[in-house]
């Protein structure tokens, strides 16, 4: 080994050189990287005259510059929506009628509100049904413990103590 060292001495120093350069890089990098910098200004740069060098024309305050009118758009004129109260039924016939209208639509919406909690219960339950048929057969004087990702573990009753089987 003290063979290859001295035979290769100038080639592993400079390695060990550009190594270390570009270790001194990085480290040089990261601190400046890490420091604060200077804000960069914002404003505008412009130049500040003394009203005294001026020539007497342009001495004085200037008017302001007269901005264009420009007229205010005129809003549209909305006509008034009549308000039409629904009359209410004159003679009790008619009312019966509204209220016999009313308590049908009641039902059909109660007869399609249980219609649809029915539908819904059907499907849970297959849906169950269907979860429980693809869960192995475990025999049924052994334990079944729950896992906390969703899984079962069952622990057969003579089986040792480390022995179990695990469900997805």
């Amino acid at each position: 080994m003290p063979g290859f060292v001295r035979q290769h001495l100038r080639p592993l120093a400079g390695a060990v050189g550009l190594h270390l350069l570009l270790f001194a890089l990085i480290v040089a990098t990261a601190w400046r990287w890490s420091s604060t910098r200077p804000p960069v200004p914002m404003a505008i740069e412009g130049v500040a005259i003394d009203e005294r060098s001026l020539p007497k024309d342009l001495a004085g305050p200037r008017p302001a510059p007269a901005a264009p009118v420009t007229p205010a758009p005129k809003p549209e004129p909305v006509e008034p929506v009549p308000a039409t109260p629904a009359a209410p039924p004159n003679d009790a016939a008619e009312r019966q009628r509204a209220a016999e209208a009313q308590a049908e639509r009641e039902r059909t919406a109660e007869a399609a509100r249980e219609q649809a909690a029915l539908e819904t219960r059907r499907a849970e339950e297959a849906e169950a049904a269907t979860a429980e048929a693809a869960l192995p057969a475990v025999p049924a004087d052994s334990e079944q413990i729950l896992l906390s990702d969703g899984g079962c573990r069952t622990r057969e009753p003579g089986g040792a103590r480390g022995s179990s089987v695990e469900h997805g």
